[in-house]
């Protein structure tokens, strides 16, 4: 049997107007690590570039129709990397993130 991918609507609760969740970005870089899917930067609409760092809980995702994976933001220690858009980014390791190149227009 070959293993197959689906797709799946998944809500959110909360607002972008609450910040209870990021505002739509182009150019946004992700990856999961443990139960989360963490982003970095992006430019929102109007083309300002944003250095925030947004996590969605993975753990609650399960085979329902549409399952509510809650977001936070998240505050990092340390100096964050200048607002960014089109850049790499990558998960190291214990939590670690690599974030490389990019642009700010």
């Amino acid at each position: 049997d070959d293993p197959r991918a689906t797709w799946q609507v998944v809500a959110s609760p909360g607002s972008v107007e609450s910040d209870q969740m990021p505002s739509p970005v182009q150019g946004v870089k992700g990856t999961v690590f443990q139960d989360e899917f963490v982003i970095f930067g992006g430019r929102r609409q109007g083309g300002r570039c944003t250095n925030d760092v947004w996590s969605l809980d993975l753990a609650g995702a399960s085979f329902a129709a549409t399952p509510t994976l809650p977001w936070r933001r998240l505050e990092c220690d340390g100096e964050a990397p200048s607002p960014r858009v089109w850049h790499c980014a990558c998960q190291a390791v214990h939590g670690q993130w690599f974030i490389y190149g990019g642009s700010t227009w």
